[in-house]
């Protein structure tokens, strides 16, 4: 080849590499930003957000004055506060409105019949509202420099709205991806659309006098995003909120044969292992309030995972039973694989780690707290298995069922719990519930641990031991060995 044929080739090559990029590219991804980038509302917003903030720009270059400082804040503030009602309600009711729409009874058969994973699907969603966030960003980023130009703000303030405020706008579009899943009929759907743009729209709202009153708190705004670490924290909660939203729809969207547990399972342990980064990234020698935090977190995560992995049915389906056996041993099928047998095994691991944080903190209190979050959780699970599965296991057929039986069981020995506080702030009958209980143990913990520690250790060894038992069964309907 000459060198006068080398250009000519790497042109030729260039729209192979595009093809072959588009080919692998989310086809949900394309397909809604092209309807998106043509639909008349998101012309409409965009041209007014061009629209606002150029009126906003020539109105303040034209008061403002020599060695006025307070119009490049007060230029900021008007500018955000048009961008965050495009990227914080019309964004996340956008995409609640096309996973709803992809729901409806004639469209989500279809969407099934392609091998879409509903994991794929929510994600090429989730990247659509990225990008046009994105666009927005691309918009409005040249009228945050002019504010800057005017002398008024330092270049990290804007840095940091040009950052925060993007991202808080894809955990509002996570969160309504999240609960447009919920939607299993269209009247709640529509219910759930009302709630997202009224939510959304409060939170805008709320923000207004922040962004009008920027020239006043910029100075907050601005300790939050550099002191103690923030921007590390608030990107880390970020993308934790939006996994944990689109693992859980995922979850939500499968179906009730396939594999729901592993997703969620998986997530319950990984937001503990953050928490403990994230909390040694900001101080690596605060290892003893690393550990506490990370312990409490634990049990509350094991708290959560038990509520849903313990209701589970022991037996699994055809299709969840392939997917265990395709399971690698390093993917811990014990802990994450499908079935209420494995889902207890993984919330008795979940609860011990906590309590092992809790005494590697060398606190007192924090053990104590530990201690009874895994208490606590390992008695509402068996008594809430006790009336699902024992006592009203002819009405109760359907994991559904066992967590609502569960959460009940918790509403009553709540109730129970404050009613026995009316005798005294620290009456022992607050021990009844976690939730005034966690609060005596950390004030009172050597008083009080063994009336919580007893019965939870006998609810935990209870509840793995019922579990285990199942296990020794074989479903016949599972269509492989160690299918309960």
């Amino acid at each position: 080849m000459t060198t006068a044929d080398a250009p000519a080739a790497v042109v030729t090559r260039r729209p192979g590499i595009v093809r072959r990029l588009l080919d692998r590219a989310n086809p949900v991804l394309v397909r809604y930003v092209r309807q998106q980038l043509r639909s008349r509302a998101f012309i409409v917003v965009f041209s007014l957000v061009l629209a606002i903030a150029t009126l906003c720009a020539l109105s303040v270059a034209g008061q403002v004055s020599l060695g006025d400082t307070g119009a490049a804040p007060a230029l900021l503030g008007l500018l955000s506060a048009t961008w965050t009602f495009a990227v914080w309600v019309f964004e996340p009711v956008s995409v609640f409105r096309a996973v709803a729409r992809e729901r409806d009874d004639n469209t989500w058969d279809l969407l099934r019949l392609t091998g879409l994973s509903p994991g794929r699907f929510l994600r090429g969603i989730m990247l659509a509202s990225v990008l046009q966030g994105l666009l927005y960003m691309a918009a409005i980023a040249p009228f945050f420099m002019m504010a800057y130009l005017l002398r008024g703000i330092d270049l990290v303030t804007v840095a940091l709205a040009l950052v925060l405020i993007p991202v808080a706008g894809w955990c509002a579009s996570a969160g309504a991806i999240g609960l447009a899943c919920l939607g299993y009929t269209k009247g709640l759907r529509t219910a759930l659309t009302a709630l997202v743009a009224v939510t959304c729209g409060i939170i805008w709202f709320m923000s207004l006098t922040m962004w009008l009153n920027f020239e006043h708190i910029g100075f907050a705004f601005v300790f939050f995003g550099i002191g103690e670490d923030g921007v590390f924290i608030a990107l880390d909660f970020a993308v934790f909120w939006v996994a944990t939203c689109l693992v859980l729809g995922a979850a939500l969207l499968r179906h009730p044969s396939a594999n729901r547990a592993t997703g969620p399972r998986v997530l319950a342990f990984l937001i503990p292992l953050d928490v403990a980064v994230v909390a040694f990234a900001s101080d690596p020698l605060a290892s003893h309030e690393l550990f506490g935090v990370t312990g409490i977190v634990a049990g509350l995560c094991a708290f959560v995972l038990g509520i849903f992995a313990v209701a589970e049915d022991f037996a699994v389906t055809p299709r969840q039973a392939r997917d265990t056996a395709r399971m690698r041993w390093f993917q811990l099928p014990v802990l994450f694989a499908p079935g209420g047998a494995r889902g207890r095994v993984a919330f008795a691991v979940l609860s011990a780690l906590a309590v092992v944080f809790g005494a590697l903190s060398e606190q007192d209190d924090v053990l104590a707290v530990t201690l009874g979050l895994a208490s606590y959780a390992a008695i509402v699970m068996a008594l809430g298995d006790l009336v699902g599965r024992r006592l009203y296991r002819s009405t109760v057929t359907t994991p559904f069922g066992r967590r609502v039986a569960t959460v009940i069981v918790l509403a009553v020995l709540t109730f129970l719990a404050v009613a026995g506080m009316g005798l005294g702030p620290k009456s022992p009958l607050g021990l009844l519930s976690p939730l005034p209980g966690l609060w005596l143990l950390g004030d009172r913990g050597s008083d009080y641990v063994a009336i919580v520690l007893v019965p939870g250790v006998v609810a935990w060894i209870t509840m793995i031991a019922f579990g285990a038992r199942q296990t020794l069964t074989r479903d016949p309907h599972a269509g492989a060995p160690g299918g309960r």
